[in-house]
C-alpha cells in the first residue's frame, strides 16, 4: 500500500449514501457513486444560514469567537481526508449513527462488532503511516 489509497483500488460504503473509492476524486468521501465530494459544498452549507440558525440560538461567535467560517473551514478540512483516513471518518460516523438509532445508553465502543470495525480501520491507517 502506498499512501492512503488501496492497491488495487477499492470502493467502500461504510456510511449510508456515501462512498470512498480510491480511483475517484483521490479517494474523497463522495455522495453515493457520484464524483461530488462532501468537502466541495460543506463550507457553503454551513455558512449560508448561520446567523439565523446558529448564532441566534447559541451565539458561538459572540461568546467564543467561533464563526460560520471557522466551522465551515473545520468541517471542510475534516472531510478532505482521503483513502483510508476518509474510510475511518465514515466508519466512526456510522458507529455513532447505529448507536443513536438503537436509542440506547450504550456507547458504540461498548459493542464488540463496532469496536472491531474501528480497530480494523485504525490499523489500516497506521499501516499507511509506517
Amino acid at each position: 500500500m502506498t499512501g492512503p489509497w488501496r492497491e488495487p483500488d477499492e470502493r467502500t460504503t461504510d456510511y449510508p449514501g456515501l462512498e470512498v473509492w480510491d480511483a475517484r476524486v483521490s479517494g474523497s468521501i463522495t455522495l453515493a457513486d457520484s464524483r461530488l465530494p462532501l468537502w466541495a459544498f460543506t463550507w457553503i452549507a454551513v455558512t449560508d444560514d448561520w446567523d439565523t440558525q446558529v448564532e441566534a440560538g447559541w451565539s458561538p461567535g459572540e461568546r467564543y469567537g467561533w464563526t460560520a467560517d471557522n466551522h465551515g473551514a473545520f468541517l471542510t478540512d475534516l472531510l478532505e481526508q482521503r483513502g483510508e483516513f476518509a474510510r475511518l471518518l465514515c466508519i466512526l460516523a456510522d458507529v455513532e449513527r447505529r448507536a443513536r438509532e438503537q436509542d440506547s445508553d450504550r456507547v458504540w465502543w461498548d459493542r464488540k462488532k463496532q469496536r472491531a470495525r474501528v480497530m480494523t480501520q485504525l490499523q489500516r491507517c497506521l499501516d499507511v503511516l509506517t
